[in-house]
């Protein structure tokens, strides 16, 4: 079956799932600087960035930035990673931010009886737009979609 948001890359649906959906959760890491040390997060491994091709990064970036955007703003991912902002970095920190990110992520789930995993799959496109049952996200789709059909030569 051809990807919905990626029909010309033959593989999207292999790497969307292996690479982004099935590796899901919340990735922190702390950075050790020589002015300061930091806290890295991501929702999924930085290896898998690698495994978009070129032609894609563009429509790729839109989604993956809407999709963050939506889950950070659903998640309070800001304000749980804020709350440790006056603990000095440690690996037992960055192990509690993950921790609690994850928490986030499965009271999420069981709240709106819904899988993250299954939301960012359709919006990657494994299936329609159509299909997400967040409004919200739903609409930051259909407009990336949009701006794409606009983009595609007559």
């Amino acid at each position: 079956m051809a990807n919905h948001q990626f029909p010309d890359w033959v593989s999207s649906g292999i790497i969307f799932r292996n690479f982004f959906v099935e590796k899901f959760g919340a990735y922190v890491h702390c950075i050790y600087d020589r002015e300061r040390d930091h806290i890295s997060f991501d929702y999924i491994p930085k290896e898998s960035y690698t495994k978009i091709p070129p032609k894609a990064k563009e429509k790729f970036s839109k989604i993956w930035f809407s999709f963050v955007s939506w889950l950070s703003e659903e998640l309070g991912t800001i304000q749980i990673i804020s709350s440790y902002a006056h603990i000095p970095i440690s690996l037992e920190v960055v192990e509690d931010i993950r921790r609690d990110i994850n928490k986030a992520i499965s009271e999420y789930e069981t709240r709106n009886q819904i899988s993250l995993k299954e939301i960012l799959g359709i919006c990657l496109g494994h299936e329609p737009s159509d299909l997400l049952p967040i409004p919200k996200l739903k609409a930051m789709m259909k407009q990336i979609e949009e701006e794409d059909k606009r983009k595609e030569p007559n």
